[in-house]
C-alpha cells in the first residue's frame, strides 16, 4: 500500500472514529426506510454524518482497498456539501469535521493525481 494510500485509510477512520464520538453528530445506524434509497447512496433518507460514516467512508475504504479510484475522480466540491449542510452550526465539533473532510478532499486529489501520472 502506497504511502499516501495508507495515509488516506487512516485520515478516513479517523474522520469516522471522529463523528462517532462527537455527541453532536447522529451517527446511529441506518433504518431500514434510509436504506430505500431514492437519490445516489441514500443521501436524501438521512443526515450528513450518517451518510458520511455509513455510506461514503465506507465505500472509499472499500473502493481504496480494491483499487478501484474512478470513484473518487468527482471528489471536487465534496467538502461544500457539508459546508453548505452544517452552514447554521456552531460548536467547534462542526468546524473540525470539516476541516477533516477539507484534508480528505485535499489527500484524494493529490492521490489522483499521482495515479493519473502512471
Amino acid at each position: 500500500m502506497s504511502n499516501l494510500k495508507q495515509q488516506i485509510t487512516q485520515h478516513l477512520e479517523k474522520t469516522k472514529d471522529f463523528l462517532h464520538q462527537s455527541p453532536q453528530f447522529d451517527t446511529q445506524n441506518l433504518t431500514v426506510e434510509q436504506r430505500q434509497y431514492k437519490e445516489p447512496f441514500g443521501i436524501d433518507q438521512m443526515k450528513p454524518e450518517q451518510w458520511l460514516s455509513h455510506i461514503y467512508i465506507d465505500y472509499a475504504l472499500l473502493a481504496l482497498a480494491s483499487e478501484q479510484y474512478d470513484v473518487f475522480q468527482s471528489i471536487d466540491g465534496f467538502t461544500y456539501f457539508f459546508e453548505y449542510s452544517w452552514r447554521n452550526q456552531s460548536h467547534p465539533d462542526y468546524v473540525e469535521a470539516i476541516s477533516l473532510i477539507r484534508e480528505y478532499e485535499q489527500l484524494i486529489k493529490t492521490f489522483i493525481a499521482q495515479q493519473n501520472k502512471k
